[in-house]
């Protein structure tokens, strides 16, 4: 995968999860699936940590995670770029994930940035 088949596939993770798709637990379990990934984007990981967050209190909608970025310093984040690009199945969104996490384990990228703060993987 190169860089940009790797943001894609962060969006449309993202975009998934904002969506509601699946059931709580299927939720849970994709964000758990990325917990220990270093998104591309530090806006990837921005939203993300907000989806965390909201997740754990099942509190997770649109409206929700806006309000919460907004109280994070972050009130201009265009959700809905997220929601355009979410898959239609959650399950998708899990194989797309545990991919993107192999990867950067096969890469053997310990978490490397670079100099604007971007996680570095050598594919």
């Amino acid at each position: 995968m190169d860089r940009a088949a790797l943001l894609l596939a962060e969006v449309q993770i993202l975009g998934t999860l904002c969506t509601q798709a699946g059931t709580v637990e299927q939720r849970n379990k994709l964000a758990h699936t990325l917990d220990r990934y270093a998104f591309l984007e530090p806006e990837h990981q921005i939203v993300f940590g907000s989806i965390r967050a909201l997740l754990l209190h099942d509190r997770l909608s649109s409206a929700n995670l806006a309000v919460h970025l907004n109280n994070r310093g972050f009130p201009d984040m265009d959700l809905e770029q997220y929601c355009a690009a979410a898959l239609a199945n959650i399950d998708e969104a899990l194989k797309l994930a545990r991919q993107l996490c192999s990867l950067t384990c096969q890469s053997g990228a310990d978490s490397r940035y670079d100099s604007h703060g971007k996680a570095k993987l050598d594919i």
